[in-house]
């Protein structure tokens, strides 16, 4: 028995296309809706939504949408930038996962023309799949459980396999683990078991166990290992050790400025290379990982592979390349789950089935029928020659500079490229209404009637060449921003280098032989160092006073580098150690909880400011700040001493 005709619902008014946006914006919808528009003065879609309810089957529901005033009456109840037309295709999770941003919530999936049909309608099938995994399996028939094996990769989502018949079929990337390419899963010669979705000819792979921090047994505090970047905030980011299992990367193990933006060293989706500095516990929480002593050179321990017989998933050559997926729904389910199907939204008219597909005829043994992409060479797994480096500018302003451009460009192009698509999608709307209007008398009118229409017709043809250029221009912004991420933190590591190389070879050279001048001269000298030279103007180093005992405080105290006692007094002097929050700054109290702030008769509080973070017996700096008097530096302590 052939595979059940899926419902795929038609849009034909206004009313109902009102009711389909209403269905999406639906807080208590959990089921993908997948809508695919049909291109205007086309009559059938680019994108095969037959074949792409064929293969995700009761993962979606399915609408079809006409551009024009359908479209319209669609986007204007959505989101900016989350409506479809012009051929175009998306496919919806809970509204909870898309309406605050559409671009990677619900990627808007192009389609201008017949040619690009195939791509898209596989991109979209892609998307379905990262929903309910391999979940076709348990709505579509397939054969009997088999056993493949691995022939031939086709980076990056596809493989093809043979069974012990001498059968072929597809394995897709997707339906094994969504947001890993195919390469980093199979290897030729792997076995996979599972069955074939009939009619489709993709494998529905069984269960597969999934990756744990049983995997990382090999990994231990010191050594160095591959993580992929999987967000990115502005004090911290989010790696994956595997798929599924996370450690935080803090801005302190990353750069030795605290005022810097990870979003500015790092990129999702990137590889790093980063040393282990706590072992997780077995449910994969409480790793810390650092990047900001890591050399090149070092040797780094082989990822683990994340199916049975498969290669690592991270390879060396992937260092600093930003791979270009796009990222699972942040709900998507984990194991197949069967969503029966539902009835249409009020408003939205009855489904019309769809045929299924037949099945193709057997050819002769041995021949593979209907391969559409060429086999590509398997890569051989080598260790790439490390590129030189860029010579890099003393101060790394210009690199913040040109990356928080880059980033507002990106953000300013896609809202442009989504107005203009929809201004495009208007005028043809609007040189189908004057095609279908009466001729008007007179030769002067008609004549005025071609000149607006082909006017029209020009600044169509303008807006989609805006379009296209501005889309190119994204692309080629966005690797920019993520080569300047890489330059940046790599400039950034090498100054740390620098620094740590000058500490291990010993203090800071004694120019002065009085104590207190010679501090003042190594604060000055760190100032220079950390601030860059845009920003000294705006953060110069102010006055401040070393009270008496001070320096002698910060000599009995052990166990805290005096560099990074000097770095603190540079945040002090200039202002921002409140801007701070690895500074932990704040006032001192007498004693725990709600004990009261430590001040003077002159009206001066005393401030405690963090030296050192999760560190046992953690060193704090105090100073006095009386109002309108530079700060006193009065004494170094530990944690739990509360004297000034």
């Amino acid at each position: 028995m052939g595979p059940q005709p899926t419902s795929i619902v038609s849009i034909t008014t206004p009313e109902e296309a009102r009711a389909l946006g209403e269905h999406l914006l639906n807080r208590k919808r959990t089921r993908p809706v997948c809508v695919v528009s049909v291109a205007d003065q086309a009559t059938t879609p680019f994108i095969d939504v037959g074949e792409v309810a064929r293969e995700l089957g009761e993962v979606c529901e399915y609408y079809l949408v006409p551009t024009g005033r359908l479209t319209f009456a669609l986007t204007d109840l959505l989101p900016e930038a989350a409506g479809v037309y012009g051929g175009a295709g998306r496919i919806y999770g809970p509204a909870d996962e898309w309406t605050a941003n559409p671009f990677t919530g619900c990627p808007l999936v192009m389609c201008r023309e017949v040619a690009r049909g195939p791509a898209a309608t596989d991109q979209l099938i892609q998307q379905g799949l990262r929903f309910g995994g391999s979940s076709t399996s348990t709505v579509a028939p397939t054969s009997r459980h088999s056993t493949f094996t691995v022939k031939q990769i086709y980076p990056p989502s596809r493989a093809l396999a043979v069974d012990a018949d001498g059968q072929f079929a597809s394995l897709w990337a997707e339906s094994l683990l969504p947001g890993v390419d195919i390469d980093s899963l199979v290897v030729p010669g792997q076995r996979i078991e599972g069955r074939v979705v009939l009619g489709a000819g993709r494998i529905a792979p069984a269960d597969l166990p999934r990756p744990s921090a049983q995997a990382l047994r090999e990994y231990a505090v010191g050594s160095v290992v591959l993580v992929r970047v999987a967000e990115v905030l502005v004090d911290r980011a989010s790696v994956e050790l595997v798929p599924g299992l996370r450690a935080v990367l803090h801005r302190d193990d990353v750069t030795g400025n605290p005022i810097d933006r990870m979003t500015s060293l790092v990129s999702e989706g990137e590889v790093l290379g980063a040393r282990v500095l706590r072992i997780g516990v077995p449910g994969g929480k409480g790793w810390r990982l650092g990047t900001l002593d890591v050399d090149d050179d070092e040797p780094l321990v082989t990822a683990p592979a994340l199916l049975p017989g498969g290669p690592p998933w991270l390879r060396s050559e992937q260092i600093g390349v930003v791979a270009r997926v796009e990222a699972a729904p942040p709900s998507a389910p984990t194991a197949p789950v069967a969503v029966p199907k539902p009835a249409p939204p009020p408003g939205v008219p009855v489904a019309r089935p769809v045929a299924p597909k037949p099945a193709p005829k057997p050819g002769p043994p041995g021949v593979v029928q209907a391969l559409a992409p060429q086999p590509v060479p398997v890569p051989v797994h080598k260790p790439a020659p490390t590129p030189p480096r860029p010579v890099l500018p003393p101060d790394d302003s210009p690199l913040l500079l040109r990356l928080s451009e880059a980033e507002k460009v990106i953000g300013d192009l896609q809202l442009t490229v989504e107005r203009l698509r929809v201004e495009q999608a208007r005028l043809r709307n609007t040189l189908r209404d004057l095609a279908g209007q009466p001729p008007r008398p007179g030769q002067a009118e008609a004549l005025a009637a071609a000149e607006e229409a082909e006017a029209l017709r020009q600044q169509r043809s303008d807006l989609e060449g805006t379009a296209r250029s501005q889309e190119a221009e994204i692309d080629r912004l966005r690797e920019e921003a993520a080569s300047q991420r890489l330059e940046l933190r790599r400039a950034k590591q090498d100054a740390q280098r620098a620094k740590r190389a000058q500490r291990e070879s010993g203090e800071a050279p004694t120019v002065w032989s009085d104590p207190e001048r010679q501090f003042r001269w190594e604060v000055e000298q760190a100032w220079a160092v950390r601030i860059p030279a845009a920003e000294k103007p705006s953060l110069p180093l102010r006055e401040y006073v070393v009270l008496p005992g001070f320096l002698d405080s910060l000599a009995e105290t052990a166990g805290i580098d005096r560099s990074k006692v000097v770095d603190v007094v540079v945040d002090i002097a200039t202002g921002r150690v409140h801007d701070i929050p690895a500074r932990e700054t704040h006032q001192l109290r007498s004693g725990d909880g709600g004990a009261p702030a430590r001040t003077r008769e002159d009206g001066a509080t005393c401030w405690r400011v963090a030296l050192q973070i999760n560190t046992p017996s953690a060193r704090r700096l105090h100073f006095w700040q009386p109002p309108g008097r530079p700060p006193e530096l009065s004494s170094v302590r530990l944690h739990d001493d509360f004297q000034p």
